[in-house]
């Protein structure tokens, strides 16, 4: 499961007006599965636009205090802008049930095309700090590895949650958890993002990475492509098409949707859909399911959401000839709670392999039970989870090795390629098909279209018929 994806399962709505608490450090656990912060929100209620103006006085202050020269109107406008996405972005993470904080790269190329330039972004975020209102934690670059004297570079993004006396003074500007989702909503920043590969083939990551911090797992660098082989021509050709069809689309409140599939290792593995853009938190890709629900538009109307239900282990189940088991797929024992089980699952799915220990990122509230105890009842429900390698074929297994990270890339490049069949038969019916990892979102009325498209993609690739689950937005 993907960040995003992991984040989605921690979010629902709150009753409670109230903020939860602040604190000043947050788990590791936490910090990993912050959300990507978003620089298109902008304040759209009279109490949002009151807040922003305290807001902007205290640091409009703090920065004049050491500065010679104010700024000008532009200037100005682009401060407002940063210390709105700041605030609206930490608030509105901040008002979960489980509360999660934000995450911004800070390199300059990263500001391209978002109307705020870096430097502002700096003097605000570092004012927010300064003056108590934000609470961070920096992020770090470092090596990843080294070839030939040339240094490869990975890292984390710096993170951002509010502090105590920001939510007081939301609070007191009528600013409560249950309406800062609305007083805040994004703009779109990008007319038409570029897409510079279509599609893009990785090395392997390193599971030990030259000077990186204990744990650290980074991406592999980009492997060369034979843009002359046919095959790489016509996955290329097929991204482009799709991008010059959701071109004729007006899609509403997020970053215009250019698309790219990224591979891993070999043509056989990987080929998730990607969204390209500067600024993920404007990109419909990783938005929450619940926020992209009640955004997006297609062509002025409103959309659903069509999942595909437990993607990898139902594609498990088709690879291995089995029958899908009546019933949720993750309730497996009545003393081990559903979001406790598809944790284990999906930790151990990722590192292809059923593991007795629970994996440090997955928080506390879910390792309430012992992890042998949890994979002793999944292996019992299927046990075909004691030897995952089975699933990749062996022509496959012999060319990359017997390495268990073949599994969850296996497992995407069955899922990416029902998702990619599925899209196509949504185009096929005119209509704009905007793929996650494991679902489509569609126009409502376009919503059978896509439990078809999905039922004949797993059924071509991962031989089963999967269950959907059609989720419609809310106000």
């Amino acid at each position: 499961m993907s960040v995003i994806q992991r984040n989605e399962e921690l979010s629902r709505t709150i009753k409670d007006p109230a903020y939860p608490p602040s604190r000043n450090t947050l788990e590791p656990a936490v910090l990993e599965y912050a959300f990507p912060m978003s620089l298109a929100l902008r304040p759209r209620t009279a109490e949002a636009e009151s807040l922003m103006d305290a807001v902007f006085a205290k640091v409009s202050g703090w920065e004049q205090a050491g500065r010679k020269r104010q700024r000008g109107t532009g200037g100005q406008r682009q401060l407002r802008d940063a210390l709105a996405s700041l605030t609206g972005s930490t608030l509105r993470r901040w008002r979960w049930a489980k509360p999660r904080p934000v995450s911004r790269s800070l390199m300059r190329k990263n500001f391209t095309h978002t109307g705020i330039s870096p430097d502002a972004f700096k003097v605000a975020w570092k004012g927010m700090v300064a003056l108590g209102l934000l609470h961070t934690k920096g992020g770090m670059a470092f090596v990843t590895g080294e070839d030939w004297n040339y240094l490869s570079w990975g890292g984390r993004r710096a993170r951002f949650w509010p502090t105590d006396a920001l939510l007081a003074l939301a609070v007191s500007h009528g600013l409560t958890a249950d309406r800062v989702e609305d007083a805040f909503r994004p703009v779109a920043l990008e007319r038409e993002p570029k897409v510079p590969d279509p599609v893009i083939l990785r090395a392997p990551r390193e599971k030990k990475s030259y000077g990186t911090p204990h744990r650290q797992r980074r991406s592999g660098a980009n492997l060369p492509i034979d843009r002359d082989d046919p095959q790489v021509q016509a996955r290329e050709q097929f991204v482009r098409d799709y991008n010059a069809f959701a071109a004729r689309f007006g899609v509403s409140n997020v970053t215009p949707p250019r698309l790219y599939r990224i591979f891993n290792r070999n043509w056989r593995l990987g080929g998730r859909w990607y969204a390209a853009g500067h600024d993920e938190g404007s990109a419909y890709l990783y938005l929450p399911e619940r926020e992209r629900l009640r955004t997006i538009l297609i062509n002025g109307e409103p959309v659903v959401e069509v999942d595909v239900k437990a993607s990898h282990l139902t594609i498990l189940h088709g690879l291995l000839c089995l029958p899908l088991p009546v019933g949720d797929l993750y309730v497996v024992h009545p003393d081990i709670p559903r979001a406790i089980a598809k944790a284990w699952l999906t930790t151990n799915l990722g590192k292809g392999k059923a593991g007795a220990r629970w994996s440090s990122s997955v928080e506390k509230e879910l390792r309430t039970v012992k992890a042998k105890v949890v994979r002793d009842a999944m292996v019992a429900a299927y046990p075909f989870l004691e030897d995952l390698l089975q699933v990749v074929p062996a022509d496959l297994r012999e060319q990359e090795g017997d390495d268990t990270d073949l599994v969850p890339l296996y497992l995407q490049a069955i899922e990416a390629a029902a998702l990619t069949d599925a899209i196509a038969y949504v185009r096929s019916k005119g209509v704009l098909a905007l793929p996650t990892h494991d679902g489509l979102i569609v126009p409502k009325s376009a919503a059978q279209w896509a439990v078809e498209g999905l039922t004949k993609g797993y059924e071509t690739w991962a031989k089963i018929t999967p269950r959907t689950d059609v989720e419609e937005g809310g106000a």
